[in-house]
């Protein structure tokens, strides 16, 4: 379990987070540390729990 939540966070850094920290410097975005901040971790916890709902599945 251990391995998979590591491989669900690093998964969820490197490409949630980073992705939607791009997506935050839009010159449109009034806060974007805060949006990055609040959508990057919902990715990143997202990412995390489906490594360890899959783990368990199989």
């Amino acid at each position: 379990m251990a391995a998979a939540l590591q491989i669900g966070f690093m998964a969820g850094a490197g490409y949630g987070a980073a992705l939607t920290d791009v997506n935050a410097i839009s010159p449109n975005m009034p806060k974007p540390g805060l949006y990055a901040l609040v959508v990057g971790g919902y990715h990143w916890l997202g990412l995390a729990l489906c490594a360890a709902i899959l783990y368990e599945l199989t």
